[in-house]
């Protein structure tokens, strides 16, 4: 069977980042009453063409998978995406032998007001086919809802007449999908990542993302990470349609269930998410998974 890519990405030995930019703001109104969006209408389409892989007969056996993550924080290429608080993750994955796979992450957050809230999901399903000398091709596309708690304080006025300022709490959904396509040859690999409605900002985007790994030993693993993200039409904010970098790189201890890990990771310019809210980033990030 081959393993897929994408499976391994994010459920396995390499942890999986799932996007960066500007954020849609949204009242509390608008996230209850919020239907499904085009970018998860389109993400249903494609996948739905990809699951007809799942009906081909075969001998070989599909493989389900499941694991558990606590990390320092939740941080998407290079920027912190809940105020450098900490986060779990849970995630299912399935891998089929035709070459089909797909997965499902629902994120829990610790928030700087609310305490700990659900912050979204990450589904994703693909595609794997081999290539000679090696190589594997995989294509698929991705659906990520994602709320921010952003710190905010109102200004009221007092019986007094006298103003005084409260801290209260906004919320900014993100809701968009991505498909990509890319190679892989041993702890090589190398995707584009295409979105039609970046994070509801009005703007389609193109991310590379290149990743590579050197085991010094077997149960150490040694990996880098850079990724450009590239707006391909202009956008309302100022901030959204600005070319940036991130960089990453990290060591992966690989226990029998589990696996802990220390990396880096930081973008190359200061970039706000969403617009006129500065998100941490060039952060240590500690996080340990187990699989089931």
């Amino acid at each position: 069977m081959i393993r897929s890519t994408h499976v391994r990405h994010f459920c396995k030995r390499q942890g999986h980042v799932i996007a960066t930019a500007a954020f849609h703001v949204s009242t509390c109104r608008s996230l209850i009453s919020n239907t499904w969006s085009s970018s998860a209408r389109i993400f249903i389409f494609i996948s739905s063409i990809i699951s007809l892989q799942l009906i081909k007969p075969t001998d070989a056996r599909a493989q389900l998978g499941a694991s558990a993550t606590v990390e320092s924080q939740y941080n998407v290429r290079g920027v912190s995406l809940n105020d450098a608080k900490p986060d779990i993750r849970f995630g299912l994955t399935y891998d089929h032998a035709s070459g089909a796979y797909g997965g499902l992450s629902g994120i829990l957050g610790d928030t700087a007001r609310n305490g700990v809230q659900p912050l979204g999901y990450i589904a994703y399903l693909g595609f794997a086919k081999p290539l000679p000398n090696g190589w594997i091709w995989d294509v698929g596309a991705t659906n990520t809802q994602i709320t921010l708690y952003i710190p905010a304080s109102t200004l009221l006025r007092s019986p007094q007449n006298t103003t005084y300022k409260q801290a209260s709490t906004e919320r900014y959904r993100a809701d968009y999908s991505e498909f990509y396509s890319g190679v892989s040859v041993h702890d090589i690999s190398a995707r584009v990542y295409i979105s039609p409605d970046y994070l509801n900002q009005g703007v389609s985007t193109a991310y590379l993302d290149l990743n590579a790994a050197y085991r010094p030993i077997p149960q150490l693993r040694l990996y880098g990470h850079a990724g450009a993200l590239t707006p391909l039409d202009s956008s309302k904010g100022a901030e959204s349609d600005r070319e940036h970098f991130d960089l990453g790189a990290g060591a992966v201890w690989e226990l029998h269930h589990a696996e802990l890990r220390l990396a880096w990771t930081g973008v190359t310019s200061k970039v706000e998410y969403p617009i006129n809210f500065r998100q941490k980033n060039n952060a240590l990030i500690l996080s340990a998974t187990g699989f089931f």
